[in-house]
């Protein structure tokens, strides 16, 4: 079976850039300020760039706070599998 280890609100600060690639992390959690407003330039780029990411370095991404169908739709739409 085995452990699997997800790396925490990525996004929130910027030291947090150097910890996926460093650790064996399989899994990316993006914090739930980006799903609230996916519609904003801003926070589709960090989505799309946490997406690209998270699929160079063989992880998941999952995206915290995605709380109704419309938010669920959208991401789906964009690549993502996990909120």
């Amino acid at each position: 079976m085995g452990c699997r280890m997800a790396f925490d609100d990525f996004g929130i600060d910027f030291s947090s850039l150097k910890l996926p690639y460093q650790l064996p992390f399989t899994q990316i959690k993006l914090d739930s300020a980006f799903a609230k407003d996916f519609q904003k330039p801003e926070n589709k780029a960090v989505i799309n760039s946490s997406l690209s990411l998270a699929k160079s370095l063989s992880m998941d991404l999952t995206i915290e706070g995605v709380t109704n169908q419309l938010e669920h739709e959208a991401l789906l739409n964009i690549g993502c599998v996990y909120g």
